[in-house]
């Protein structure tokens, strides 16, 4: 009986530096496709995409006044809705009067489109949340108008709930939260 020998298996430090690389890269690229989001979009409204550029650009400017790249995203969203209701409503909200409110009350000078636009988008929510409240019924052709869009946002601002309109950040699952123990002191997941 003839033994075969098994080959031997060759591994170059420049086979390992070159291939690992690659492999993982290859690796990516597969994963990434299977998403359906485009990683330069913070959210896609009815096929309206939201940059994340737009999004920053926006947040940078509004900062000051307390806004998150979370909640900027939120007026974009909902606001993309609301600035269509406004403008059924005989009261849409123009570039100027969104230009005023930055200038007037925000104390922005030379606003960025972007910041224009969520400004745009965040009085004509104020318009459409006032008539909700006369009238129960655009709140409820608003809220079904909402759970109907086809709304994708990118995990890295949150997760969006169609019931709601509301953009929520979630902590990612590999981050613990506190809890308490049995003595009612906090304990940390780490």
């Amino acid at each position: 009986m003839v033994r075969r020998k098994e080959p031997e298996t060759v591994t170059s430090p420049r086979l390992t530096r070159v291939a690992l690389p690659a492999a993982l890269l290859a690796a990516g690229l597969a994963l990434t496709a299977c998403g359906t989001a485009d990683p330069g979009n913070a959210a896609v409204v009815d096929g309206e995409a939201i940059s994340t550029a737009t999004l920053q650009e926006a947040t940078g400017q509004l900062s000051a006044a307390g806004a998150t790249p979370e909640t900027t995203l939120e007026v974009l969203v909902v606001g993309h809705f609301a600035r269509q209701a406004a403008s059924r409503m005989g009261q849409g909200v123009s570039t100027d009067q969104a230009k005023q409110y930055l200038t007037r009350q925000l104390h922005i000078k030379d606003p960025k489109p972007a910041t224009v636009e969520v400004i745009r988008r965040a009085l004509a929510t104020q318009v459409v949340r006032q008539q909700m409240q006369q009238d129960p019924k655009v709140g409820q052709q608003f809220m079904k108008q909402l759970k109907n869009a086809d709304i994708t946002v990118n995990p890295r601002y949150g997760d969006y709930d169609p019931k709601t309109g509301n953009i929520s950040q979630q902590p990612p699952n590999w981050i613990k939260t506190s809890s308490k123990s049995s003595s009612g002191s906090t304990t940390s997941g780490q």
